[in-house]
């Protein structure tokens, strides 16, 4: 056990420095020799399996995350038992890897389990419900619901904003989400509202680069022109020129 403690941090390490294949190769390492040493329901195996599916995910490829997620959902389920958030997580990233392979009714059957052991495991204000509530606004959006998918993002900003506060940069991917699904129904305003906002928290962001800028401002001034807001339209494109141009004063 200590050996694959310090093979896990290896992994880490050769992650984070950009050695994938030696980390992949080093994970199923430790996923083999902790097969032989745990037996088949303990966490730590799950947790291993798990840290290779996020590599796998990150390299696109779903189905081979899925399937060691799927693994790693069996033992939470039997480790910890239902109203637990370790086996909410589990839950909740096999959700997002179906999703993304288009298994979209088992998408949604697990993320209404993933919230059920939210839910009994975690207080209301938790980010585990927004991240819950931002994979069900994809699901929602892929299943081409709308509304459910426009309050399910509301509830993942409610969250992240309790949370993380107002102005966390994190909340910019769910507010663009939410705006680009409100201009794909048409509803230009709700849309620009949100471009706003965004735009709002990535200018009080130091870590902000002027291509995240520039894009929004792109975006908000396609929301305006089609709102009719046009004084709105002039505004942003004069921003947007200065941003292009460096004189831009954020």
């Amino acid at each position: 056990p200590n050996a694959t403690d310090h093979m896990h941090n290896l992994v880490v390490a050769y992650r984070n420095t950009g050695r994938t294949e030696e980390a992949k190769s080093l994970a199923q390492q430790v996923i083999d020799i902790e097969s032989r040493i745990y037996s088949p329901e303990h966490p730590k195996l799950a947790e291993s399996l798990a840290n290779l599916a996020v590599m796998l995910g990150r390299e696109g490829d779903y189905a081979g995350a899925a399937a060691l997620i799927e693994r790693a959902v069996a033992i939470s389920e039997t480790a910890y038992g239902e109203g637990h958030e370790g086996t909410g997580f589990r839950r909740l990233q096999l959700a997002n890897y179906y999703r993304r392979l288009e298994r979209l009714d088992d998408a949604w059957q697990l993320i209404h389990q993933a919230e059920a052991s939210f839910a009994a495991a975690l207080p209301v204000q938790h980010s585990y419900h927004g991240d819950a509530a931002l994979v069900r606004a994809r699901i929602a959006a892929q299943r081409n619901d709308a509304d459910a998918s426009a309050a399910a993002y509301q509830r993942a900003l409610t969250v992240y904003t309790a949370v993380l506060g107002e102005s966390n940069p994190r909340l910019v991917t769910p507010i663009l989400e939410l705006a680009e699904l409100y201009a794909t129904d048409g509803l230009h305003a709700a849309a620009s509202e949100q471009y706003s906002r965004a735009l709002t928290i990535l200018d009080a962001d130091t870590q902000s680069s002027d291509a995240d800028i520039v894009d929004i401002l792109e975006r908000y001034a396609t929301s305006l022109r089609a709102s009719g807001d046009a004084e709105k339209v002039a505004e942003i494109e004069a921003r947007l020129s200065a941003v292009e141009s460096g004189a831009d004063s954020r």
